[in-house]
C-alpha cells in the first residue's frame, strides 16, 4: 500500500479503493473492474488546489526490472498496448472522470537502478499512444534497501525519467507524471459506484465511533471480497494495513 502518498499529489485522500468491479454499481451492465479509485479533496485554505472532492482512476500494470537490466511484463508491443488502451477506454465509457495508466516497476535489486535507460523505449512508446488517446500516464518505482548482502525494506525510488513533465532538471519524485489525465464528465455508472463506496466508508467509520474504538488512521482502503461479493474496509496506520470491518 505504498501507493497512497505519491498518488495523492499533495491532496487529501479520503479513501482509496482497489480492484472494484464495475457491475457492483450497475447491476451487471459492465464487465471488468477498476484497479484504483481515489476520492481526494484539496487542502482547505489553498485557493488553487481546493475542491470539495474529486475522483481519479488508474489502470495498473506491474513490471520487474531485474538486476541484470532485463525487464519482465513490459507491455510495449503494438498488440499489447492496444489492449491497455482498450481497458482505459472502458474506464472512460463507464464514466471515470480522470483516467490514467499507472506503470509500477519493481527493481529487483539496487543494481537495477543502473538500467533505467533500458526502459526509456517503453516510456516513450506508451507516452505517444496515451497522448494520442488523451489518457494520463504515471510511473512509480519501488526498490529494496541494502543491509549487507541482503535486500530489505521496500520503498520508493525517486527519479526523473526522460519524458517527465516537471520543468526542474534536478527534480525527482516517487511518481513521474508523464501525462496529466484530462477531466472528462462523470456519468451515472461511475457516480453511482463512487457514491456506494463513499457511503460504505462513512457507515463503517460511524459504526467504529459508536463502539468507542479509537485508532489513528491515515488512509481508508476499500477492498472487494470476491467470495462474499461485499466491500471491506481497511485502515492504513503507522504499522501498516489492518482490516477494521
Amino acid at each position: 500500500m505504498l501507493l497512497f502518498a505519491p498518488l495523492s499529489s499533495g491532496h487529501v485522500m479520503e479513501w482509496f479503493a482497489v480492484n472494484i468491479p464495475m457491475d457492483l454499481g450497475t447491476g451487471g451492465s459492465f464487465d471488468g473492474e477498476i484497479d484504483i479509485i481515489a476520492r481526494l479533496r484539496g487542502i482547505p485554505g489553498n485557493p488553487v488546489a481546493f475542491k470539495e472532492y474529486f475522483y481519479r482512476t488508474w489502470e495498473v500494470k506491474v513490471s520487474l526490472l531485474c538486476k541484470d537490466g532485463n525487464t519482465k511484463s513490459l507491455k510495449v508491443g503494438r498488440g499489447k498496448m492496444k489492449g491497455v488502451v482498450n481497458q482505459l477506454k472502458a474506464y472512460r465509457k463507464f464514466g471515470s472522470p480522470e483516467v490514467s495508466l499507472l506503470d509500477v516497476y519493481l527493481c529487483e535489486a539496487v543494481e537495477s537502478m543502473n538500467y533505467l535507460s533500458n526502459i526509456n523505449y517503453s516510456f516513450s512508446t506508451k507516452f505517444s499512444e496515451l497522448q494520442h488517446h488523451s489518457f494520463g500516464y504515471n510511473v512509480l518505482l519501488f526498490g529494496y534497501g541494502k543491509q549487507g548482502d541482503d535486500d530489505v525494506g521496500l520503498h520508493y525510488l525517486p527519479f526523473k525519467p526522460q519524458f517527465s513533465l516537471h520543468p526542474d532538471p534536478f527534480w525527482s519524485s516517487p511518481v513521474a507524471a508523464f501525462l496529466h489525465a484530462p477531466v472528462t464528465p462523470i456519468i451515472p455508472h461511475f457516480s453511482n459506484l463512487a457514491e456506494r463506496i463513499d457511503n460504505f466508508v462513512k457507515e463503517q467509520k460511524r459504526s467504529y465511533k459508536e463502539q468507542k474504538r479509537s485508532y489513528k488512521v491515515f488512509y481508508h482502503i476499500v477492498m472487494f471480497c470476491r467470495e462474499c461479493r461485499q466491500l471491506q474496509l481497511g485502515a492504513c496506520r503507522n504499522k501498516g494495513i489492518s482490516e477494521i470491518t
